[in-house]
């Protein structure tokens, strides 16, 4: 068995948490602490979370720091560290197209490949946000988002975007993970568009998005 603790930091003799695990962790069990957590139903979730995407992980899924939306028969994910705007971004796309958005996970979904392609899952940790639902949809792009002045957008090398995967990407705790975490990475940057966005904070930021992910639909109309 594997048991992660944590203590209290003005006293090491008491024990605040604990995961007991095994190896496949296929039997996890969460200790909470009473006289020290003061809020137990949320540090429950948060670590069965922490739990659920190192599984994830060991069944081949990556987990991206990311607001994923659907978007018709396609899903966007948006992805950038806290407090950047990816959720108001994509709230912005709902408020404009309405019906034809929903939120598949608005923290942390879960990309994997089947028959060569890309797609996303909802997962039931979506961080403060209750925004998540349990659908698959192809991956048309994922954009990381900036903060910005005016609507800037870029394509990104697959150097640059390595270097955001693994700044936005859940980093497994074991090693062996890592050979796999890699893989999923690289293919996902052969296969699928990937943008650096700088965007404002308004709605004109979800036309810029938009025009540049579906310049026939635009062109045509």
């Amino acid at each position: 068995l594997h048991v992660a603790t944590i203590y209290k930091d003005i006293d090491p003799s008491v024990i605040t948490q604990q995961i007991i695990f095994d190896k496949v962790k296929k039997d996890v069990k969460i200790y909470l602490n009473p006289n020290e957590v003061k809020d137990l139903k949320m540090q429950e979730y948060v670590l069965s979370g922490i739990m659920f995407l190192e599984i994830a992980l060991m069944e081949g899924y990556l987990p991206l720091h990311a607001s994923a939306i659907a978007f018709d028969d396609d899903a966007i994910l948006f992805s950038a560290p806290s407090q950047t705007g990816k959720s108001t971004h994509t709230k912005y796309w709902k408020s404009y197209f309405k019906e034809r958005v929903e939120f598949i996970n608005d923290d942390k979904p879960l990309l994997f490949y089947r028959d060569n392609i890309c797609y996303v899952t909802g997962t039931p940790f979506s961080g403060k946000s209750t925004l998540n639902k349990n659908i698959v949809k192809p991956v048309k792009s994922i954009i990381f988002l900036s903060q910005g002045k005016s609507n800037e957008i870029e394509s990104f090398s697959s150097t640059e975007s390595l270097k955001y995967f693994l700044q936005n990407t859940w980093r497994p705790k074991e090693e062996s993970l890592w050979d796999k975490t890699f893989q999923t990475i690289d293919q996902i940057m052969s296969d699928l568009p990937i943008y650096h966005f700088q965007a404002t904070h308004d709605i004109s930021s979800v036309l810029a998005i938009y025009q540049t992910l579906y310049k026939e639909q635009t062109d045509e109309n």
